[in-house]
């Protein structure tokens, strides 16, 4: 059997439709809404979970925890996020929207929404809903605790006991 050529694996081809459609949008979107498309991103999370941690978001968003922080910093200093201190841990903090980060987000939806339609344009309304909860299925499958113990099988390495804690667990929350 023929071995795959780099570009048609699937991952690949997730990867350069998300960086392309990134590097294709992003100077618009800083045109529009004075941010990059990764900052909306980053202000969305908080708006759609108010009182996340630094370390919930490093957890869940593809960015390197350094970029994270300045993006956090920006939003702190455009006044669209704030951040508390967390109740049981004054080392900790937690992240929250403003009136400014609402109303900057929902002008980012109607351009976001305008650009998702653009990119999907080449498929049929059906194909788009399939297509979306295929991802979101995937998606789930991929942050769950089975696919990292399969992986740790096909790497050959032990897999950590349920409720072990990881590294990502220990580290405190940054900026």
């Amino acid at each position: 059997m023929p071995s795959m050529h780099a570009t048609e694996r699937f991952t690949y081809r997730l990867d350069a439709i998300a960086h392309r459609a990134i590097a294709s949008n992003d100077d618009l979107f800083v045109r529009e809404t004075g941010l990059t498309i990764l900052e909306v991103r980053l202000l969305r999370m908080i708006d759609d979970d108010p009182g996340t941690s630094f370390v919930e978001i490093s957890q869940r968003i593809a960015v390197e925890r350094t970029k994270i922080s300045r993006m956090l910093q920006r939003l702190l200093s455009m006044e669209l996020i704030r951040r508390e201190n967390a109740r049981n841990d004054a080392r900790k903090f937690r992240l929250f929207t403003t009136e400014l980060g609402q109303m900057a987000r929902s002008r980012s939806e109607v351009l976001s929404d305008r650009l998702e339609a653009l990119l999907l344009a080449p498929l049929p309304t059906d194909e788009v809903a399939q297509l979306n909860a295929s991802l979101a299925r995937i998606l789930e499958w991929v942050s769950s605790p089975e696919y990292a113990r399969r992986i740790a099988e096909v790497a050959g390495i032990p897999s950590p006991a349920p409720g072990d804690e990881t590294p990502a667990d220990r580290d405190a929350d940054a900026p």
